[in-house]
């Protein structure tokens, strides 16, 4: 399949990192936010128009974005392959979408502010952040490769994984019915998420071109993170704690509690990443490892969780089979599992065999050496191409599920807007 040029490996990964990053996850966190914000400040969502345009400039962006990657090819840093004027539109759809989430907290009728409200607004307000200060600005060299691990930084954690959290403190408690432990616990982990999120990037680029200070700042602050990632933790399985015989009829649960397990494991793998004994580990399938982990399946999890519990109560219409939502889950976290791990495993023995070639003065990053290192790991990246396979499948699954029951599902009725007490 890769004998042509429009379909030979760095085009059609720009095409697919594009479409996770924007044409999926981005928009299901705008349904997040547009979702549960009314439902939890008891104000309706300040302009619906407003709301439309900036969901139609992603979906332009993203379409755009494909088309030109397929049709010229990769235009930047990996996870940044949009050309500068598609980074506008989605610049102004996130500042759009920012505006709506800052005017309605502005305008509660719920004095008390959720949690959940925390965690999307700073979302809404990192996100055009991280496009202008990373993805923007007119920088070469050093100074670029800096600004560029910033921007990816901010997206993953500072944007996606900000109002996956948010959705998680709403779903789990509405869906089970128990109050979430710890509104304080929440609130420590947005803000060393808040203080601490932003100076993580460079543990991505160690023995890179930024300078070593910098580096080691964002060691520090990656270590620090792991603060966040135990609040939200403690605050899952605490809430959940009296309640675990009521997840089985709450599938939206499920997918919310998956998701927070990989979450951790994404982010204590690229806290572990960043060490320096670590990061010898270099340009290997090691990072595709942490991508997994984190987007295809935390993010992912949680923006299903949100979709499953929400799109019943939006259109009137349950879902057809449980089975299938059963199906979805297991076969994204298996998938998901097995591309992450094989992955994993494989950067580490091919970084292995590369440091020993540098040992012994017998270079094996380049030619006919390159293959002998990489016929290393041929059997776990066979492993990894059927995990990603299960994952395409439970995809399928989701979407035929979700047609399917936007159009036939049995009728139930619509949820009216309400304000929701502090939980």
């Amino acid at each position: 399949f890769l004998s042509g040029r429009f379909l030979s490996y760095g085009r059609l990964s720009a095409v697919a990192s594009v479409s996770i990053q924007y044409g999926w996850l981005a928009l299901a966190g705008i349904g997040a936010i547009f979702y549960v914000l009314p439902r939890v400040t008891g104000s309706p969502m300040h302009s619906e128009k407003l709301g439309f345009l900036a969901v139609a400039l992603m979906n332009l962006s993203v379409i755009l974005g494909i088309a030109v990657n397929l049709g010229i090819g990769p235009q930047g840093h990996p996870f940044s392959e949009l050309p500068n004027g598609l980074y506008v539109l989605l610049l102004v759809a996130t500042l759009g979408v920012a505006l709506n989430v800052v005017r309605t907290i502005s305008s509660r009728s719920e004095p008390s502010l959720y949690v959940s409200a925390w965690f999307f607004a700073g979302a809404a307000i990192w996100a055009p952040l991280a496009i202008i200060f990373g993805r923007l600005l007119p920088l070469t060299g050093v100074a670029d490769s800096i600004a560029d691990v910033f921007g990816l930084n901010a997206v993953l954690n500072l944007w996606f994984g900000a109002v996956g959290i948010g959705a998680l403190y709403y779903v789990i408690p509405r869906a089970t019915g128990a109050p979430l432990y710890s509104h304080r616990l929440a609130g420590v982990g947005f803000w060393t998420l808040a203080f601490l999120g932003p100076l993580t990037g460079q543990a991505r680029q160690i023995f890179g071109p930024g300078p070593v200070w910098l580096q080691t700042v964002s060691i520090a602050a990656s270590i620090g993170l792991l603060v966040t990632v135990l609040t939200v933790v403690v605050n899952t399985f605490a809430t959940l704690r009296t309640v675990w015989d009521r997840v089985p009829s709450h599938p939206s649960v499920r997918f919310m509690v998956g998701g927070t397990v990989l979450w951790a494991a994404a982010m204590l793998q690229g806290t572990v990443q960043g060490f320096r004994s670590v990061a010898r580990v270099g340009v290997t399938d090691w990072t595709a490892g942490q991508v997994w982990f984190l987007l295809m399946g935390a993010c992912t999890l949680w923006a299903a969780g949100l979709i499953t519990y929400a799109l019943p109560r939006l259109m009137g219409r349950s879902w057809m089979h449980g089975m299938t939502i059963t199906m979805h889950f297991w076969l994204t976290v298996f998938g998901v599992c097995l591309v992450a791990i094989s992955a994993i495993g494989a950067g580490a023995m091919s970084a292995a065999v590369f440091n020993a070639g540098v040992a012994n003065q017998l270079p094996l990053s380049y030619g006919s050496g390159f293959n002998v290192a990489l016929s290393t790991v041929e059997k776990l990246r066979a492993i990894g191409t059927v995990g990603a396979a299960m994952f395409l499948f439970g995809q399928v699954i989701f979407a035929l599920n979700l047609f399917r029951a936007s159009s036939s599902g049995e009728l139930r009725p619509i949820e009216v807007v309400q304000a929701v007490e502090a939980f």
